[in-house]
């Protein structure tokens, strides 16, 4: 990218979760040149490196860092969050998006239990017209 192409976009540098305030949670993991601050019912996780790598550590447009992981001690489900974002051509102007992330661990039943499943209701079928 070159010129106003590399500034179209905001990078995001600040992210807050936000959960019930009894819980307990562990910080398994950060990326580089990222730290984190709490109280009671949130986390705050941000870029401590302003800008684009290579020299800062925002997350630039179009882009994704992996590395973040965080323990609860119950389900979290979905929970609010609060992301801030700047464009690097306007940095006094930050952005802040709210919204919902989406639960990891939702049930989805593995194939064997689906066969397993289908397989005994199969057979109550089976039983229930036999005994007609």
């Amino acid at each position: 990218m070159t010129g106003g192409d590399a500034d179209a976009g905001a990078d995001l540098y600040d992210v807050t979760l936000y959960f019930n305030p009894l819980a307990s949670f562990n910080v398994v993991s950060l990326p580089s040149g990222w730290d984190w601050t709490s109280g009671a019912g949130f986390i705050d996780v941000f870029s401590i490196n302003p800008g684009e790598p290579p020299i800062g550590t925002d997350i630039a447009p179009n882009s994704s860092l992996s590395g973040f992981g965080v323990e609860f001690d119950y389900r979290a489900g979905m929970l609010l969050f609060d992301a801030s974002l700047v464009n690097p051509s306007d940095p006094d102007n930050p952005t802040i998006v709210n919204g919902e992330t989406l639960p990891l661990n939702q049930s989805v039943p593995e194939p064997s239990t689906i066969v397993l499943l289908g397989s005994a209701l199969a057979g109550l079928v089976m039983a229930a017209r036999e005994r007609s």
